[in-house]
């Protein structure tokens, strides 16, 4: 398991955020990482709008920071307090610090994270 976290932190350095669903999200979550999850849905303009400084955030503390996306049609989301989209919500070892509703720019999005990662 540990490994295959290690492998999924490496991954994501280099491609795009790590898609989470239902099934996967605990265990993302509870990595030994910062993890920032992103909810959102293919027919969200403010999601398809804010995904490029999402993933322009994501290569700037990819190395620090594991970003993950749910796209809000998989369900699930509702228990996890998410009703509105896109929203972002901020796990350290795998306890919710911090929630941001609404879209952001790449330097929101890394002053959001790194506000709560001092």
């Amino acid at each position: 398991m540990k490994k295959l976290l290690l492998i999924l932190a490496i991954f994501t350095t280099f491609a795009s955020a790590y898609s989470v669903g239902p099934k996967s999200y605990n265990r993302v979550i509870h990595s030994k990482h910062v993890v920032v999850v992103k909810f959102w849905a293919p027919w969200c303009l403010p999601c398809s709008v804010m995904k490029p400084e999402f993933e322009a955030a994501k290569r700037v503390l990819g190395k620090k920071v594991l970003f993950a996306e749910y796209n809000v049609d998989l369900g699930g989301v509702t228990k996890l307090g998410i009703h509105t989209i896109p929203a972002m919500l901020l796990y350290i070892n795998g306890k919710l610090v911090d929630k941001k509703i609404g879209g952001a720019s790449r330097d929101e999005i890394i002053s959001w994270i790194k506000n709560d990662i001092k």
